[in-house]
């Protein structure tokens, strides 16, 4: 296939990552195998081994990692942009009291509604908030405006 792509003209598959707007070049071998092939040649060399042996192992090593990707379809993982992007800042009311409250412990049910209740009760609002659960236990984060 190696051979027939560079004698026909197009680019070898096992060699390149595809084009971007196809799905399949999200988190292709591409670098590893690079990598990978680089620091055999390096290791090769550090030993003495001779520069065409170091050469024709390395350059087999990234092959073979680029083959194996291609033909088990094996990806790494790919940072989604649009998963935890910024969203605008929240517009704070510069007559209004503001305070970050970081709140920690066992996530139960009615915790958050509890708080929530008690922020409602001294007339403040939930300005920006953060929740994460960590185990059985859960996070919060808040931005808190009340007037002063």
């Amino acid at each position: 296939g190696l051979i027939r792509d560079v004698l026909c003209r197009r680019r070898p598959k096992l060699l390149y990552s595809p084009d971007r707007a196809a799905p399949a070049a999200a988190g292709t071998l591409y670098a590893p195998a690079a990598l990978g092939g680089a620091t055999a040649f390096g290791v090769l060399r550090r030993f003495a081994a001779s520069t065409p042996l170091a050469v024709a192992l390395g350059f087999a090593t990234t092959v073979g990692i680029r083959g194996v990707g291609v033909l088990k379809n094996v990806k790494l993982p790919t940072y989604d942009k649009t998963v935890g992007a910024a969203l605008p800042a929240p517009r704070l009311d510069r007559a209004d009291a503001h305070l970050v409250v970081t709140c920690w412990g066992r996530d139960r049910l009615g915790h958050v509604a509890a708080l929530a209740e008690v922020l409602a009760a001294a007339r403040a609002n939930i300005s920006a908030s953060k929740v994460a659960t960590i185990g059985d236990d859960i996070v919060l984060m808040l931005v808190v405006s009340a007037p002063r």
